[in-house]
């Protein structure tokens, strides 16, 4: 009993701390598993994204849209099994001890790795990291250190969109679309 308080405040104090990783990192859904880690990797255009096989190039130039619809700037995309400092790597390593689309993300300050199981988590983990990106066109692209774990909770994803009562124009639908991808 004379423990009670003790108890408690360390629950608060872990309370606390969790939420503050939420804020500090709005990532939706968020992932099974994020640890803080100092620092930050400064995304500049002369990065370039280095894919570990060629199949994954459509990821990259994915990427790379949203890069220029949203800073103006697109990255050089190369094959390599490994990458150098200052380089987005994305690979799939076969793992299937989790489920289809899990991915783990990792932003250091040399380098930036996803690596997944598939190429579905390959686009998860590159969501994830869109949700890292400054908000705004910025000089300089700072994007926080973090190891990100995570796979589907769920086989299927999914919202619901009223079309029968409610009238929307094709580029809504489209733009929608769009948005439940991310």
């Amino acid at each position: 009993l004379a423990a009670l308080p003790f108890l408690f405040y360390v629950m608060l104090t872990a309370a606390a701390s969790a939420q503050t990783v939420h804020e500090r990192y709005p990532i939706i859904p968020w992932p099974d598993s994020v640890r803080d880690v100092p620092g930050s990797f400064t995304l500049a255009k002369e990065s370039a994204i280095v894919v570990s096989d060629d199949s994954l190039s459509d990821d990259a130039s994915l990427f790379n849209d949203y890069l220029q619809a949203n800073y103006g700037f697109r990255l050089a995309i190369r094959t390599s099994r490994r990458a150098s400092a200052g380089e987005l790597f994305l690979s799939v390593v076969s793992d299937k001890r989790g489920a289809v689309g899990a991915y783990q993300l990792s932003v250091s300050k040399n380098r930036i790795t996803i690596k997944a199981d598939s190429r579905a988590g390959v686009f998860y983990g590159l969501q994830t990291l869109i949700q890292l990106l400054p908000a705004g066109k910025t000089d300089r692209m700072d994007i926080p250190c973090i190891e990100v774990s995570d796979q589907p909770r769920f086989m299927w994803r999914g919202m619901h969109l009223d079309v029968s009562r409610h009238f929307f124009p094709v580029s809504f639908v489209k733009r929608y679309i769009d948005h439940l991808a991310r």
